[in-house]
Order: C-alpha cells, then structure tokens, then sequence
C-alpha cells in the first residue's frame, strides 16, 4: 500500500476474480457439452469487465459489473448457456451487475442511454470468444468515435468532476488522452463570475494555461496596496 496506495492489491484482487469467471465458464461449458466441447473460441460468445472492475480497481465487496456478449448461431444454444452461467454467478454468492447484449445490438445501445454508453467504454476482455472479442472492439472503436463531442457536453451535464476524472482515464487507456482533453476543454462555458461556488477543472490538463482576468487582477492589486498602506482610501482613484 506505501509505494501503489493500494493499487496493486486492487489489480490482484480483481485478476483473482477474474479467475473465478473463468472457472465458473469453463464449469457451464463441460456441463452442455461433456466430452464433446468445441474449441472455446469457435463459441460465440465474451464476457466482458465494466466500470472498476473494467478499470482494475475492484474493491472488496463491491459488485462485478459484466457485459456478456454474443451472436445467436444454431446448434450452439448461447442465450441457455449465458443463463445457466448466471445462475451459476449468483448461487455462488456473487454479487452481480451484469447486461447481455448481441455485439449488433451494441451501437443502437449506446445510442439510447448515455450511461451505457459509459459503462460499454471501460469494458475489458474476461473469457470467451477471441474472435467475438474482435467484433466487440471492432463496435466499441466505433462508438467511441460517434459523436465525441455531444457525449463529453451530456457527461457534463451529470457531475461534472467524477465525470471528467472517468473520460479521462478512459481516454489514457484507449491512447487518445491529448485529443479527449482539447475536447473537453472545448465543451466547458466560458468563464464568469459569481458569488456561488463554481470550481474550475481546467488546471488539471497539462496542456492547459489559465490566464487570470484583467478585471480580477485589478482588484487584487488594489487590496495589495490597500493592505500595504493600511489605510482604507476615501476614492478608490487615490489608491
């Protein structure tokens, strides 16, 4: 905990969750098929890691959130598989948040509600299908890029500090950090002045200068000689 604050406890605790994941799939497959179980890749069927457990930040006790994704292909009975890996998930006392989506289905998902959206963005790869893996990223690329601009501004809308911290983390781990930052930067109001509490995100981008108003700094030079003399002025103009 001194030299990661906890991080590498997070990270081994979440791979070891993984494992039980992928015990529990492998324990539904020997179950349909026997001794006469295909390939697991030829199976269409990911299992997928979302938010802290998508991110490796899985704490104790918290619930696993999991996108399960799949083609309907006959002979294979992937909807009854994904069922009885549920049920399997839940009778073993885990604590399960979990979306089941066909990898077509994807794109139109995201599209209806933000935070699917989010939620899809962070996903990470469990078990499964390497190739439905494929076809999985091949639609999240997509959505990713769909619209950058309008999704930041409705992120926005809903916290804007918890919100900008996570876009940002998803951005560093899709390698588009530099360009997720101007446009968030681009989405903010324009500064302006108010008696309420209003905090300014922008000095938490490397590539971000903040130049304090002409109007602010007048004042503040005004205090200071205010201050320096210690005698309050009759004219603000005799300062």
């Amino acid at each position: 905990f001194a030299n990661s604050k906890g991080k590498e406890f997070l990270v081994k605790h979440t791979k070891k969750i993984d494992s039980y994941l992928q015990l529990a799939y492998k324990c539904i497959l020997r179950d349909f098929f026997g001794s006469f179980q295909p390939m697991s890749d030829s199976i269409p069927i990911v299992i997928t890691a979302l938010g802290s457990y998508g991110r490796e930040q899985l704490c104790v006790y918290s619930d696993l959130d999991i996108m399960i994704v799949y083609e309907d292909i006959k002979g294979y009975n992937t909807e009854e598989i994904i069922k009885n890996l549920l049920y399997l998930l839940w009778d073993s006392g885990l604590k399960l948040g979990h979306r089941t989506h066909r990898v077509d289905d994807l794109a139109l998902m995201s599209k209806e509600d933000i935070t699917i959206k989010t939620a899809m963005l962070e996903a990470r790869y469990i078990c499964g299908s390497k190739q439905m893996w494929y076809l999985t990223q091949r639609e999240l690329n997509w959505i990713r890029k769909f619209d950058k601009e309008e999704f930041i501004k409705a992120k926005l809308k809903e916290d804007v500090h918890s919100t900008i911290i996570s876009i940002q983390q998803q951005a560093r781990s899709a390698n588009l950090e530099q360009e997720i930052d101007e446009l968030i930067i681009k989405s903010q109001q324009q500064a302006s002045y108010t008696s309420t509490k209003a905090p300014h995100f922008g000095l938490g981008f490397s590539d971000y200068s903040h130049f304090t108003s002409p109007i602010r700094r007048y004042s503040d030079l005004v205090l200071h000689r205010i201050l320096k003399t210690g005698k309050v002025p009759k004219n603000i103009e005799e300062v």
